[in-house]
């Protein structure tokens, strides 16, 4: 009995301990397979921490071996992510395409790395703000008619201004045209869809701003002063370099650009060919922020130029110098931190508010030193073509559009000078005198 009774103990023993193993056995293996999981993307790949911190992601697509980096798992994942987006395999079907399917496909393959980056960047942004996600967005490519269209771009019209419901347009117009000539639509509706007049906007276009000759005399006598009292030196650094924007008209991105070498102080020139601009980061640069500063070449040919200098330009010029001389710093670009490398724009627009602060004009952004410049030649009388060309416009019309109420206001003085000749005068009885006209007496003739 007593033999029995231990035998009935081992057994339970025996059995305990092998639950027991086995549950280890089975929670090792999901411990396995979760660490697996883990260092899985997607059920391909896998992560690695770096010596420098930093975590590795390893994939191989197509046979060839990928690596993706970034501070933690999640960063090297969305850069994988960004480079699936970009260079995905586009498997077309009429009949479960959707618009907004077709239309990013059309952006990442036939427009990134096609057009500049800030070109792309701001064609994205129109696509996620008002095509992705939309009524039109979501209906099938083949089912989409030019009414849908017509009724969105209408609908926007009551909502945004028409230089932001162009963009839209400008997004779907050459899409469309594409998916035609390659044969995935039998009929490009948008030959139907019409912008609405611009007089039917609910929202207008924002009209250019620029500073008054007496906003320009003040910011010109402080950037070009040594102001003792001035509790932030720091506004002074590279002050001079606002009024060498209003000499010129560069954009902000321009000038941050610019290096000594594109300096001809003999021929009093500068030499234009590259910009500072913010584009997205798309996992592209080794940093965690969103969007980058970079440095590339001018969007257009007409981008490229040499503009003339005057003796104040050049004099702005030689302060920046003689700055960079005194505090010991060596650098290839005009304007730049402490360290010699080029300057945030964000950096010099920050100045430029707190200059216009302390000198008491009302700030209508950095961008518009550019348009005050082209506003004072054009009341100069100066030809556009010149003004055009000075500004780096690829097109006449761009410049002429940007400032027709300048224009606009030219003509009209144009016109004006001429009331003068006619005031008063009389020809042999046959021209009445204005004021005779104003006051109802009759013409010899009748009239």
């Amino acid at each position: 009995m007593l033999i029995r009774r231990i035998d009935a103990i081992m057994i339970a023993i025996i059995i305990t301990a092998s639950m027991f193993i086995k549950r280890r056995v089975m929670s090792k293996n999901m411990d396995d397979t979760k660490d697996i999981c883990d260092r899985r993307e997607k059920g391909s790949g896998s992560f690695r921490t770096k010596e420098n911190g930093s975590v590795e992601f390893r994939v191989t697509i197509d046979g060839v071996s990928k690596s993706f980096s970034g501070k933690d798992k999640s960063e090297a994942r969305r850069k994988f992510r960004e480079y699936q987006k970009n260079n995905r395999k586009w498997d077309y079907s009429p009949s479960k395409t959707t618009v907004e399917d077709y239309v990013e496909n059309w952006l990442t393959l036939y427009k990134f790395k096609k057009v500049s980056d800030s070109t792309y960047d701001r064609t994205e942004d129109t696509f996620h703000r008002h095509i992705k996600g939309s009524t039109v967005g979501k209906m099938k490519i083949s089912k989409v008619e030019s009414d849908d269209i017509q009724r969105m771009i209408d609908e926007k019209s009551e909502s945004y201004s028409m230089s932001e419901v162009k963009k839209i347009y400008e997004i779907l117009n050459p899409c469309f045209r594409h998916a035609t000539i390659k044969g995935d639509l039998l009929f490009n509706c948008m030959q139907l869809v019409s912008m609405p007049l611009e007089k039917n906007f609910k929202v207008k276009t924002k009209e250019i701003e620029i500073y008054s000759d007496d906003d320009v005399s003040v910011i010109a006598e402080f950037v070009l002063s040594d102001i003792e009292y001035l509790k932030d030196k720091r506004l002074l650094r590279y002050a001079p370099i606002y009024l060498f924007l209003l000499l010129t008209g560069l954009r902000l991105g321009e000038v941050c650009a610019l290096e000594w070498k594109d300096i001809d102080f003999k021929n009093r020139t500068a030499t234009i060919n590259k910009g500072m601009t913010y584009v997205k980061n798309r996992g592209r640069f080794d940093t965690d922020v969103k969007k980058v500063e970079v440095v590339s070449t001018t969007k257009t040919k007409s981008g490229v130029r040499k503009i003339p200098l005057n003796s104040l330009a050049v004099e702005c010029l030689n302060i920046l110098m003689s700055r960079d001389t005194e505090l010991g710093i060596d650098s290839d670009y005009v304007i730049h931190n402490q360290s010699g490398d080029h300057i945030s724009m964000s950096t010099v627009q920050k100045r430029f508010i707190k200059i216009c602060k302390e000198v008491g004009v009302n700030h209508h952004g950095i961008h518009s030193l550019r348009h005050t410049f082209a506003s004072q030649l054009i009341r100069q009388g100066k030809d556009i073509k010149t003004v055009s060309k000075l500004l780096g416009h690829s097109k006449i019309q761009i410049t002429l559009d940007r400032y027709v109420h300048i224009i606009f206001e030219q003509e009209m003085e144009a016109v004006g000078s001429l009331e003068s000749l006619y005031q008063n005068t009389q020809n042999s009885g046959i021209v009445v005198g204005l004021n005779d006209y104003k006051s109802g007496k009759a013409h010899k003739y009748g009239v």
